[in-house]
């Protein structure tokens, strides 16, 4: 009989996400703020706070993916931790960028393998 349950819920669930991944919100950037908005809808969860976090977490990820962790202004310039939300979480996924502001074209990216620092060219 618990088996039962267990099947119906997971069931339910499914249907709710598929349903969910048919939502259309435009004013999140991530498709998985849309999902969770929609899926916490049909369930009946209307709490202001956790719409608010949904949006305040949603506005610091940028076009690649990746959430903006932290940001200071030290060594004439800012430094930044940005995480990637793609996949499961592991600290190969965290980067350490530092751009100049004297030098706008240069960003240094630091992963936990290996420095990179690129130049972008503007024509």
């Amino acid at each position: 009989m618990m088996r039962n349950r267990l099947v119906v819920a997971a069931a339910l669930l499914i249907s709710l996400t598929v349903s969910a991944n048919a939502a259309e919100m435009p004013e999140h950037k991530i498709r998985n703020a849309q999902k969770l908005i929609a899926t916490l809808d049909q369930v009946g969860i209307n709490n202001k706070e956790l719409r608010d976090f949904i949006t305040d977490t949603d506005s610091h990820i940028d076009k690649n993916g990746f959430i903006s962790l932290q940001e200071s202004n030290v060594m004439a310039g800012k430094l930044s931790l940005y995480c990637d939300t793609k996949g499961l979480p592991t600290t190969r996924k965290f980067e350490l960028r530092y751009a100049p502001t004297d030098a706008p074209h240069v960003n240094v990216i630091a992963h936990t393998n290996m420095v990179e620092v690129r130049y972008h060219l503007e024509f």
